[in-house]
């Protein structure tokens, strides 16, 4: 039994997550955003029961199936290119979307050792700073900073004397 007798496999039910995901964010940012700036809206949210499963969910699409997260990925280049219409300060902008966004990740996880309190106000902090930004002609989105390509190879710089994990082997 369960959700899954409901789909024909269980990627159509990580995509059909991803989309209600989605859709969902996507309601809540524009209502807020009638009031304020995009990147507020986005700032001011809690993430909900069901969005903290449907993340999870979209985490368990992406090790299932990279495919599965172009609708995420193709909403994410939206958002973003409506934060920079709205914003001429990108870079600050895109500091803050990302800022918010590791926090979430933290939260989804439990990773984060921040007490309800500081997150609350941490999270005021990023609304707050989102508000002082100027908002008027954008900055392209070409200017943004290029992902570097899918495979390129890791590289890492570590003293080759020391274990992965810093310490001396």
């Amino acid at each position: 039994g369960g959700l899954l007798n409901h789909f024909a496999s269980k990627q159509l039910l990580l995509a059909g997550m991803l989309d209600h995901l989605i859709a969902s964010i996507r309601a809540r940012i524009e209502a807020n955003a009638k009031q304020k700036s995009t990147l507020q809206a986005l700032l001011s949210m809690e993430t909900t029961p069901a969005e903290k499963r449907a993340f999870l969910a979209l985490v368990a699409a992406g090790a299932e199936d990279r495919e599965l997260l172009k609708p995420a990925q193709e909403y994410v280049s939206h958002l973003l290119e409506q934060i920079s219409r709205e914003q001429t300060a990108t870079n600050e902008s895109l500091l803050l979307f990302f800022a918010h966004e590791g926090l979430r990740f933290f939260e989804l996880h439990g990773l984060n050792p921040m007490s309800e309190e500081q997150v609350r106000q941490f999270s005021r902090y990023l609304e707050q700073q989102a508000g002082q930004l100027k908002r008027g002609s954008p900055i392209s989105p070409s200017s943004w900073p290029q992902r570097s390509p899918r495979h390129a190879p890791i590289v890492h710089r570590r003293n080759r004397s020391h274990s992965r994990y810093g310490r001396p082997s």
